[in-house]
């Protein structure tokens, strides 16, 4: 199992939105954002067998437009998949992912808000020429609540709901993850944990990770961080790496 990176992002007044596309938070009114996880590194047990299943994924791409001070849409590209090499096979599969198209709308709060909500509606689209990826199409929703203090800091509580295709096998699924933020001279720190599974369907699966937030200027950021997967059920953790960057126009 590989692990999916989102490129962090800014808030629409030049302000570091740490959740990115499935925040609180939208872009603003005619305003385009993209969010581009560079490069990202994965490694993973396989259960039975000697030796780690590794991939590596170029360009998880997110573009967001806005559409009115509430509303943005988004179309994101998962990357290319490269040298996914796997215990006990000689050969090794690259091949492109799914794409995912989403709105999102703010019901209440923007940038400098003390809290906004949001949610958010999407749908993968089974473009990935991968051997083990589905056919059929994901239909996904988020509801996010966001809270930023005065000194800077931000907290953002997700919902995440949806029938995702497993392989041939279409689950409902349901998780929560935890975003926080805290400011530094450079941009600042993230702290993720996302639980999926937690709530109904696949077997439970925590993510944590740990990311750096680089502010370039008013509308440029780098991110990198690394994360880790617990496997629940078969003991086959994932550990990743990500360098992003994130570009508002």
């Amino acid at each position: 199992m590989s692990v999916v990176v989102l490129s962090m992002a800014l808030a629409a007044t030049h302000e570091i939105d740490p959740a990115g596309a499935q925040s609180a938070l939208t872009v603003g009114d005619g305003q385009y954002q993209i969010e581009s996880t560079i490069i990202g590194l994965n490694r993973t047990g396989v259960t039975g067998l000697m030796g780690l299943k590794k991939n590596l994924t170029l360009g998880i791409t997110t573009l967001r437009i806005g559409a009115g001070d509430d509303l943005e849409y988004q179309v994101a590209f998962n990357g290319v998949v490269i040298d996914d090499e796997r215990p006990g096979q000689s050969e090794k599969i690259n091949g492109i992912n799914d794409t995912i198209v989403a709105a999102k709308w703010n019901l209440w709060g923007q940038s400098g808000s003390p809290t906004a909500f949001a949610i958010r509606g999407a749908l993968g689209l089974p473009t990935s020429d991968l051997p083990a990826a589905g056919n059929d199409v994901d239909i996904m929703l988020n509801a996010t609540w966001h809270r930023r203090y005065r000194s800077g800091q931000q907290l953002e509580v997700r919902l995440d709901l949806g029938n995702q295709d497993n392989n041939g096998r279409f689950e409902e699924t349901g998780g929560l993850a935890v975003n926080w933020f805290e400011p530094a001279s450079f941009g600042g720190w993230t702290f993720d944990l996302n639980n999926q599974g937690l709530i109904f369907g696949t077997d439970y699966q925590p993510t944590v990770s740990i990311g750096a937030e680089i502010e370039l200027d008013g509308s440029t950021v780098i991110d990198l961080g690394v994360q880790h997967l617990f496997d629940q059920d078969n003991d086959d953790d994932t550990s990743g790496v990500w360098i992003g960057l994130t570009r508002r126009f």
